[in-house]
C-alpha cells in the first residue's frame, strides 16, 4: 500500500467528490460543486462554524447523507488530494 501510495495511486476509503473506480479516484460532478463551494467560502475567509452553517443551510449532504459537522468541513480544507496529491500512512506507530 506504500509503494501504490508512492506512485500516485489511492488505497480507498470515502472522499466527497470522487468516486472510486477501478482503484483510481473519478471526479463526480455532483457532489464536485460542495466541495468548490466550501473552498470559495474558505477563501472569501469564513470559518468552519460559518461554512457549516451555509452548506447545511442549502440543503447539503455528506458522501452517507448526514448534515455536514464541523469536523468534516475542517477535514476536507485540510486533505491534500483536493490538490491533486495522494496522502497515506500518516502517522507511524
Amino acid at each position: 500500500m506504500i509503494q501504490r501510495a508512492k506512485e500516485g495511486y489511492y488505497n480507498g476509503g470515502r472522499v466527497l467528490g470522487y468516486d472510486s473506480v477501478n482503484k483510481h479516484l473519478v471526479i463526480y460532478e455532483e457532489q464536485a460543486h460542495i466541495i468548490r463551494l466550501i473552498f470559495d467560502y474558505a477563501e472569501q475567509n469564513l470559518g468552519y462554524k460559518a461554512i457549516v452553517n451555509c452548506v447545511n443551510t442549502m440543503g447539503y449532504k455528506t458522501k452517507r447523507g448526514n448534515p455536514f459537522p464541523f469536523n468534516t468541513i475542517k477535514t476536507i480544507l485540510d486533505n491534500p488530494i483536493y490538490i491533486g496529491k495522494i496522502r497515506f500512512n500518516m502517522y507511524k506507530n
